[in-house]
Protein backbone atom coordinates (compact mmCIF):
# COMPACT_ATOMS: atom_id res chain seq x y z
CA UNK A 1 0.00 0.00 0.00
CA UNK A 2 2.62 2.29 0.92
CA UNK A 3 4.37 1.68 -2.48
CA UNK A 4 1.32 2.62 -4.32
CA UNK A 5 0.84 5.83 -2.49
CA UNK A 6 4.32 6.76 -3.73
CA UNK A 7 3.61 5.54 -7.29
CA UNK A 8 0.75 7.87 -7.64
CA UNK A 9 2.87 10.73 -6.39
CA UNK A 10 5.80 10.28 -8.06
CA UNK A 11 3.45 10.22 -10.71
CA UNK A 12 1.32 13.65 -9.78
CA UNK A 13 4.84 15.63 -9.50
CA UNK A 14 5.73 14.39 -13.10
CA UNK A 15 2.55 15.57 -14.61
CA UNK A 16 2.33 18.62 -12.40
CA UNK A 17 5.57 19.63 -14.22
CA UNK A 18 4.95 18.24 -17.84
CA UNK A 19 1.24 19.82 -18.05
CA UNK A 20 2.96 23.48 -17.77
CA UNK A 21 5.59 22.85 -20.41
CA UNK A 22 3.45 20.72 -22.79
CA UNK A 23 1.37 24.09 -22.55
CA UNK A 24 4.26 26.74 -23.52
CA UNK A 25 5.72 24.11 -25.96
CA UNK A 26 2.08 23.68 -27.84
CA UNK A 27 1.04 27.60 -27.45
CA UNK A 28 4.93 28.53 -29.20
CA UNK A 29 4.20 26.05 -32.21
CA UNK A 30 1.23 27.50 -32.58
CA UNK A 31 2.10 30.67 -32.70
CA UNK A 32 4.80 29.96 -35.11
CA UNK A 33 2.25 28.11 -37.86
CA UNK A 34 0.44 31.13 -37.50
CA UNK A 35 3.20 33.66 -38.28
CA UNK A 36 4.58 31.44 -41.17
CA UNK A 37 1.23 30.42 -42.22
CA UNK A 38 -0.44 34.09 -41.90
CA UNK A 39 1.84 35.22 -44.91
CA UNK A 40 0.80 35.62 -48.45
CA UNK A 41 3.65 36.07 -51.16
CA UNK A 42 2.64 39.43 -53.78
CA UNK A 43 2.84 38.20 -57.89
CA UNK A 44 5.45 39.64 -60.08
CA UNK A 45 7.72 40.20 -57.00
CA UNK A 46 9.70 36.66 -56.66
CA UNK A 47 8.54 35.64 -53.31
CA UNK A 48 10.98 38.05 -51.75
CA UNK A 49 7.54 40.93 -50.56
CA UNK A 50 4.41 39.11 -48.99
CA UNK A 51 1.75 40.38 -47.02
CA UNK A 52 -0.12 39.34 -43.80
CA UNK A 53 -3.04 37.17 -45.00
CA UNK A 54 -5.98 38.76 -43.81
CA UNK A 55 -8.91 39.65 -45.45
CA UNK A 56 -8.87 42.26 -48.43
CA UNK A 57 -4.91 42.54 -47.35
CA UNK A 58 -3.47 41.00 -50.86
CA UNK A 59 -6.03 42.65 -52.72
CA UNK A 60 -4.87 45.89 -51.66
CA UNK A 61 -1.45 45.46 -53.63
CA UNK A 62 -0.02 45.39 -56.68
CA UNK A 63 3.00 45.66 -58.56
CA UNK A 64 3.02 48.04 -61.81
CA UNK A 65 4.90 50.53 -63.73
CA UNK A 66 5.41 53.85 -62.52
CA UNK A 67 7.21 56.83 -64.00
CA UNK A 68 8.97 53.75 -65.76
CA UNK A 69 10.23 52.00 -63.08
CA UNK A 70 8.10 48.88 -61.51
CA UNK A 71 6.66 49.97 -58.26
CA UNK A 72 5.00 48.51 -55.34
CA UNK A 73 1.22 49.85 -54.95
CA UNK A 74 -0.15 49.87 -51.60
CA UNK A 75 -3.72 51.19 -50.26
CA UNK A 76 -5.44 51.29 -47.17
CA UNK A 77 -2.80 51.37 -44.49
CA UNK A 78 -1.30 47.48 -45.92
CA UNK A 79 1.70 46.18 -44.32
CA UNK A 80 4.12 44.58 -46.70
CA UNK A 81 6.89 42.59 -45.48
CA UNK A 82 10.32 41.43 -47.33
CA UNK A 83 11.71 38.13 -46.23
CA UNK A 84 15.14 37.10 -46.46
CA UNK A 85 17.12 40.17 -44.94
CA UNK A 86 18.65 40.57 -42.04
CA UNK A 87 19.60 44.32 -41.22
CA UNK A 88 21.56 45.23 -38.35
CA UNK A 89 23.41 49.40 -39.49
CA UNK A 90 23.09 51.00 -42.56
CA UNK A 91 20.95 53.13 -44.41
CA UNK A 92 17.72 52.29 -46.24
CA UNK A 93 17.28 54.37 -49.46
CA UNK A 94 14.12 54.13 -51.10
CA UNK A 95 11.65 56.25 -53.47
CA UNK A 96 8.05 56.48 -52.65
CA UNK A 97 5.27 58.69 -53.67
CA UNK A 98 1.55 59.23 -51.98
CA UNK A 99 -1.65 57.90 -53.87
CA UNK A 100 -4.24 60.33 -54.76
CA UNK A 101 -5.61 61.95 -51.83
CA UNK A 102 -3.28 60.19 -49.55
CA UNK A 103 -2.36 61.78 -46.68
CA UNK A 104 0.81 59.58 -45.28
CA UNK A 105 2.92 57.64 -46.59
CA UNK A 106 5.52 55.42 -44.44
CA UNK A 107 8.20 52.84 -43.96
CA UNK A 108 8.07 50.22 -41.06
CA UNK A 109 11.30 48.94 -38.84
CA UNK A 110 11.52 45.69 -36.61
CA UNK A 111 8.10 44.47 -37.52
CA UNK A 112 6.74 41.74 -35.38
CA UNK A 113 3.35 41.56 -36.20
CA UNK A 114 0.68 44.00 -37.09
CA UNK A 115 0.97 45.69 -33.88
CA UNK A 116 4.20 45.83 -33.11
CA UNK A 117 6.87 47.44 -34.92
CA UNK A 118 7.84 51.11 -35.29
CA UNK A 119 7.49 53.12 -38.39
CA UNK A 120 8.07 56.46 -39.76
CA UNK A 121 5.44 58.07 -41.81
CA UNK A 122 5.12 61.77 -43.81
CA UNK A 123 2.31 63.45 -43.32
CA UNK A 124 1.97 65.16 -46.96
CA UNK A 125 -0.57 67.34 -45.95
CA UNK A 126 1.84 69.08 -43.43
CA UNK A 127 4.96 69.37 -46.11
CA UNK A 128 6.93 72.13 -44.98
CA UNK A 129 5.76 71.88 -40.97
CA UNK A 130 7.60 70.90 -38.32
CA UNK A 131 5.47 67.32 -37.62
CA UNK A 132 5.50 66.79 -41.22
CA UNK A 133 7.76 63.56 -40.05
CA UNK A 134 6.53 61.60 -37.46
CA UNK A 135 8.58 58.40 -35.56
CA UNK A 136 5.47 56.08 -33.89
CA UNK A 137 6.27 53.00 -32.05
CA UNK A 138 3.73 50.45 -32.14
CA UNK A 139 4.18 48.13 -28.92
CA UNK A 140 0.63 45.18 -28.61
CA UNK A 141 -1.28 47.35 -30.68
CA UNK A 142 -1.84 51.44 -31.69
CA UNK A 143 -0.27 53.95 -29.32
Amino acid sequence: MNLAHTDFWSIWRLWRTLIPLLVVCFSSCVAVAQERLGRVAIEGLNNEWYVDDQPGRLQDTKVAEFLGRESLWLKNGTQVMRSGIDFTDGTIEFDMAPMDKANFVGILFRRESFSNHENIYFRIHRSGLYNAIQYAPRLNGPT
